[in-house]
């Protein structure tokens, strides 16, 4: 049996961390949804040698479990949530990978595994993408609040200011030109409609390239850059139509080149969300 990169996470990482403090549909914060989910895949770990065994095992209380999670949901940043997730579904892989592979699971177990993972994500799928801007409007939206938190940030060091190291370990000298080039590869993609297959290599290869490249570029130069480079993006996604917004790889280099990309780095910034 295996387990292949869920659906929900896919959809939750274009949603990103500002919406997470949102009602869903299903009337609970999106927050409290992660945390309800974070929850059960945990709870599989101690649930499925009995299923293995072909045994229910204890019965847990649902509803005060999910009460609870929800409640506990307010307190915690949409970080740490998500966070959360992505290392229970990460031991969920690995439990399952190490099960015998030339083994038949009993019914029961295979049933706890897919209700708790895939089966649970499919459930709650419809509320992480009523999270997603669907419109042109929307998506500029999202872009315009991000932008003045990250922006805001970085205008309270100071020019001075950006030589600091980041908690990362580069300066903010070096976060600006890391966002600046990403900005400009956006509009270069959205303008000649040309996607580039990124892999892990030629992303770590670019940030590398994009830091060296401004190794002399002074603060306000740099600033300016950043600037300038924001604007231009944003006209090219103000440009799009609702239908280029609805294709999967547009919304990407709309999204994750902008605002998703600077909520990686506002704690950096000492903004937590």
């Amino acid at each position: 049996m295996s387990i292949s990169e869920p659906a929900e996470p896919v959809a939750l990482s274009r949603a990103g961390l500002r919406p997470l403090s949102q009602t869903t549909t299903a009337g609970w914060s999106a927050k409290a949804l992660l945390s309800h989910l974070s929850y059960w895949l945990e709870s599989l770990e101690a649930l499925l040698p009995e299923r293995l065994a072909g045994r229910r095992g204890p019965v847990p209380n649902v509803q005060a479990e999910n009460d609870r999670e929800q409640a506990a949901a307010t307190g915690r940043s949409a970080h740490d949530v998500v966070k959360r997730l992505d290392e229970a579904y990460r031991r969920l892989v690995g439990i399952v990978t190490a099960l015998p592979a030339d083994r038949d699971l009993h019914f029961m177990a295979v049933r706890l595994i897919a209700g708790e993972s895939y089966g649970h994500f499919a459930e709650h799928l419809a509320e992480i993408d009523a999270l997603l801007p669907k419109t042109t409007a929307g998506v500029l939206e999202r872009f315009d609040q991000t932008w003045n938190t990250f922006r805001g940030a970085i205008r309270e060091r100071g020019r001075a200011g950006l030589m600091e190291r980041t908690p990362s370990g580069w300066s903010y000298r070096d976060m600006c030109a890391h966002a600046a080039n990403w900005l400009q590869i956006g509009v270069q993609e959205l303008e000649s409609g040309d996607v580039r297959a990124w892999t892990t290599e030629s992303i770590q290869a670019e940030n590398d390239r994009a830091v060296e490249a401004h190794r002399l570029v002074g603060a306000e130069a740099m600033l300016d850059e950043l600037d300038t480079s924001a604007r231009r993006v944003r006209e090219a996604i103000g440009s799009l139509t609702e239908r280029q917004v609805a294709d999967a790889n547009i919304f990407g280099i709309a999204a994750f080149y902008t605002y998703l990309h600077w909520e990686e780095h506002l704690g950096e910034l000492g903004i937590v969300l």
